[in-house]
């Protein structure tokens, strides 16, 4: 082999390995972020009497919690969705000339995540049926509590709660399972059925 022959082969070796050395350089891009995929179960509501003033539905995969400490005119209780890692935190109050104060101890809740909420929704609901109205502030953003909402008689019975999760609150994960609960909280709002029902809402 002349030497001129030596000299291609060993460059073309020296080429061929620098190309196949390239080839196994990896790149790196980031990941996209996986959230848990969310198995809904399928609503069937049970009828509960609350430890004061009232009845309503729950779902069957949640529990009633009871808090220790509550008196006859302020209870407190929760509906604990376990697999859902949530509570509602619920406030019943008996009315005594208070209302206003109520429903402003309500908004003050809600607007207490203002910083931050993105956005901040109302929804109002009635029923005359029940005796009852209420209202639902729905809260946008990676707040504590995303719902917030009361139901009341407007002269026996004020019922104040929340939708807590017990994790760090993120809003692109929490969003379906959020949705799914949000019905649960309409469905106890309109199934409460006061034990001493008024005459007016």
């Amino acid at each position: 082999m002349t030497l001129k022959n030596k000299i291609t082969s060993i460059s073309l070796f020296f080429i061929c390995l620098a190309t196949f050395l390239s080839s196994c350089e990896k790149t790196y891009t980031p990941r996209p972020r996986g959230y848990f995929r969310i198995a809904e179960a399928e609503k069937k509501p049970r009828n509960i009497e609350a430890p004061c003033g009232f009845s309503f539905d729950i779902p069957e995969y949640s529990q009633l919690e009871l808090v220790p400490g509550s008196g006859a005119d302020t209870c407190w209780f929760n509906i604990k969705f376990r697999r859902y890692n949530a509570r509602v935190h619920l406030t019943y109050f008996a009315l005594d000339n208070n209302l206003d104060k109520l429903v402003e101890d309500a908004y003050q809740f809600a607007f207490q995540h203002e910083q931050k909420a993105s956005a901040i929704g109302r929804s109002t609901y009635s029923s005359a049926d029940n005796k009852s109205a209420g209202l639902i502030y729905d809260l946008s953003g990676n707040v504590a509590s995303s719902v917030q909402f009361y139901v009341t008689d407007s002269s026996n019975h004020f019922l104040r709660g929340g939708l807590y999760f017990e994790n760090f609150p993120n809003e692109d994960s929490l969003a379906p399972v959020l949705t799914y609960l949000r019905q649960d909280v309409v469905r106890m709002m309109e199934s409460i059925e006061w034990k001493n029902k008024s005459t007016s809402y």
